[in-house]
This record gives structure tokens, C-alpha cells and sequence, in this order.
């Protein structure tokens, strides 16, 4: 009736799922002989507290990290909650998501929505719908453009939505805090080179998470089939979900070598060269599963249906409609088949590296 799923994801390469929040220099950490001390401000404020009330004031004079001896800078440090190798580029750092004790985990919506992603491919090329141009609503603001698109792939509304009956539980989370993290540097890369670097808390290649998910059953069944809002769309989808990301995958990987060997030229290293190494050497070793891209960087063609919009006639007129090729500051329009003409991509000094590659292994447990 449910069928119960246990899920490991391992990182092909540095991930960044980040919780909205950008993290300031001397305020939030410190960096002290070429390390990075996320600081505990509460633990600070309470001990400041405690010596002398009016002490509080300093935290509003005074940048946190300066009220701090370097000897208080250490993994042991109540004033600290967490250390990284290296420095962040610049005064910012944006966040990875970690649980209350400040430990790593994998959200499941976040690889929800990246299956969800992959299944609307699958949905876009297998039902044959009608062009874009057909299925976009004029009447509607680019928010809810695509609405019409996802009802006819998914479901006419959230209660006969196909993902209804796929459950995902977040990650266990990792076993210390900070663990399995690292200053990664992102660029935007151009058939000029890299823009302006950031940098982010990621995690590292190697990481491994376990999850576990469920595909509530009964929701296809005859049973559903008789009652109004339970019976869902397309249940040889989840049945098929390794088989179907392995297909999308593939041919992004593959899409994603010729755009990075023809346009994005400048960078040395193929950066998808590592991705489809790591990823063939999973599938040479027999190893169940399939590779998928998730979280921050994954770009418009991760987290659309990508490649086959653009070969739809009616793309061009959704291009223009929704101005899609004008970024700020951009200079001139990006032409259609050019679109998207950037990637987000880690720097370590000549070495390039896509975000968000990960390997799934999805395995049923039978009581």
C-alpha cells in the first residue's frame, strides 16, 4: 500500500542549499591566520550580560568580533560555534542551512523539487502538449505563467497533484557542526570569464546524506478512482523515477559539455569533464542510482525543463513576452538560442566545478 523508500545522496560536487541569509564580516564571523570563525553572538551578549549590563551597549558601538581576544578564537571558544579553512573573498558569506546545533543536513523538499523538475521534463516530452505560445496564459503575470503547463503534466490542483504522493524526509544531519563544510568562491562565468566572486558556506564533494522517502500507494488506486480529490495522474512515473532522472541527467551533462566547449570557452578545464567522469564511473560500477543537480547555481535549465522548451516553435514568443534574455546591467539582449548565456560555477583558482551534482541511490525496503 505505501511503499518505503531509503535514500543516500552523495556530492559529486560542492552543494549550496542556503538559508537567505548573507553573513558579515566581524559582525557574524571572524577571520584570524587564514581560518573562519562563525561567532556564537548570543553565548557573547549573554557573558557581557552577565560582567555588567551596560556592557550590551558595546555590541551596538563596537563589531562583535572585536570584543574578542584572538586566544577567545578557537574550536573550544564558547564564543564560537564553528571553524572553517580559509577566508571568505570580500566582507560576505551566504549561509548553508544547518539544523539548531549549527550540523549540515539535506532538506528533502530541497530534492523533492529537484525530482519534481525532472519529472516535468519527463511530462513535457512524453504527453505531446500543445506549443507554448498554446499553453502560456497571456492573461497571466510571469509569476504564474507556467501554471497551465505544470496542471497538465502534474494535475489540475494541489489535491490531484502526482507529488501528493511522494513524501521526503530531511537528511539525518551530520554528526559535529560545521561538518562536511568549506568556503567555496562562485562566479557567474561568460564566454568572457568569470564576474564578480561571492563566496558561500558549501558542502564538500564526498558528503553523504540519508534520507527517507514513501509513494503513498493507495492515492492510484481504484479505490482513489472513486472518490473526488485522491486519484492522481501518472503512477508509472515514481515507479520509473531512477530510470527517468538517469535519462534527464544524461542529457544535460552532455548538453551542459557542449556549452561549456563552444561558448563558455574561457575556462581551461571543461568543468563538466569531472561530472560525467564522476558520474560514469557510479554507473561502470553498477552502482543503483542516478545523478541529479539541486540547489543554489543549478541555473534556469536546472530548474525548468530546460533544453526542450527551447525546441518548442512558441518559445521565442515566450522569450520576448517575458523578456527573459535581460538581465540588470546586462548590455543587448541575449538571443534565444544563446539563452542562458552565463553559469554559475565554483572558482579554485584554475579549477571550475558546476554546483549541485549529486548521486541518488533510491532503494525500496521490503518488511
Amino acid at each position: 500500500m505505501i511503499r518505503h523508500f531509503q535514500v543516500n545522496v552523495e556530492t559529486l560536487t560542492p552543494l549550496h542549499i542556503g538559508t537567505g541569509q548573507t553573513l558579515l564580516k566581524d559582525f557574524d564571523y571572524a577571520v584570524h591566520n587564514r581560518r573562519t570563525y562563525r561567532l556564537n553572538l548570543l553565548r557573547l551578549a549573554e557573558t557581557l550580560y552577565d560582567r555588567d549590563p551596560k556592557l550590551l551597549d558595546l555590541l551596538q558601538a563596537r563589531p562583535p568580533a572585536e570584543l574578542l581576544n584572538k586566544v577567545e578564537l578557537s574550536e573550544d571558544s564558547e564564543f564560537v560555534r564553528y571553524v572553517l579553512a580559509g577566508e571568505p573573498e570580500g566582507r560576505e558569506l551566504r549561509e548553508q542551512i544547518k539544523d539548531p546545533q549549527d550540523r549540515v543536513y539535506l532538506p528533502g523538499s530541497s530534492l523533492k523539487g529537484a525530482l519534481r523538475t525532472v519529472l516535468a521534463w519527463h511530462g513535457w516530452r512524453s504527453l505531446g502538449l500543445p506549443g507554448l505560445d498554446r499553453l502560456v496564459a497571456r492573461e497571466h503575470p510571469a509569476k504564474f505563467a507556467a501554471q497551465h503547463v505544470e496542471q497538465r503534466i502534474f494535475g489540475r490542483d494541489p489535491n490531484h497533484d502526482l507529488l501528493r504522493a511522494l513524501r521526503i524526509a530531511d537528511s539525518s544531519p551530520l554528526a559535529n557542526r560545521g561538518e562536511g563544510l568549506r568556503l567555496e568562491v562562485v562566479k557567474v562565468w561568460t564566454e568572457r570569464g568569470a564576474g564578480v566572486p561571492i563566496t558561500v558556506e558549501a558542502v564538500s564533494e564526498g558528503v553523504r546524506f540519508s534520507l527517507e522517502a514513501s509513494v503513498d500507494g493507495p492515492l492510484f488506486s481504484d479505490w482513489a478512482k472513486r472518490r473526488e480529490g485522491f486519484h492522481l495522474p501518472h503512477p508509472n512515473w515514481l515507479q520509473e523515477l531512477g530510470k527517468i532522472a538517469s535519462q534527464r541527467a544524461l542529457e544535460r551533462i552532455n548538453e551542459e559539455r557542449r556549452v561549456w566547449q563552444h561558448v563558455l570557452k574561457s575556462a581551461a578545464i571543461n568543468p563538466y569533464d569531472r561530472v560525467d567522469r564522476a558520474t560514469r564511473a557510479k554507473m561502470d560500477a553498477q552502482q543503483l542510482g542516478f545523478p541529479l543537480q539541486l540547489g543554489f547555481g543549478t541555473g534556469w535549465c536546472g530548474m525548468t525543463i530546460g533544453t526542450p522548451l527551447k525546441e518548442d516553435p512558441g518559445f521565442r514568443t515566450v522569450y520576448q513576452r517575458f523578456r527573459l534574455g535581460r538581465g540588470p546591467g546586462k548590455r543587448g539582449v541575449v538571443k534565444p538560442e544563446d539563452f542562458p548565456s552565463s553559469r554559475r560555477v565554483v572558482v579554485r583558482g584554475a579549477d571550475v566545478l558546476p554546483l549541485g551534482w549529486v548521486w541518488v541511490e533510491w532503494k525500496e525496503l521490503t518488511s
